[in-house]
């Protein structure tokens, strides 16, 4: 089997995370369909706003979903 592991850092992204989540979800999917096995590693880089909150919910509810909170902003 196939694995694939994608890393996507954030900062501030509350308001276009819905729609990174849908697409990702569509791909792993998609992946799954073809025996690829996904680990999606979610990087909060300090934000300010409800991203922290937004990952941990897609983590809560995807098994394939981790999410990492950096104590402040590190840049990407």
């Amino acid at each position: 089997m196939d694995r694939l592991s994608i890393l996507i850092p954030c900062y501030n992204e509350s308001e276009v995370f819905p729609l990174l989540k849908g697409k990702i979800d569509q791909l792993i999917q998609m992946l799954k369909k073809e025996g690829v096995k996904c680990e999606i590693i979610v990087v909060d880089d300090g934000s300010k706003d409800l991203t922290w909150a937004l990952i941990r919910e897609w983590e809560a509810e995807n098994p394939d979903v981790r999410g990492i909170a950096l104590l402040r902003d590190f840049g990407q």
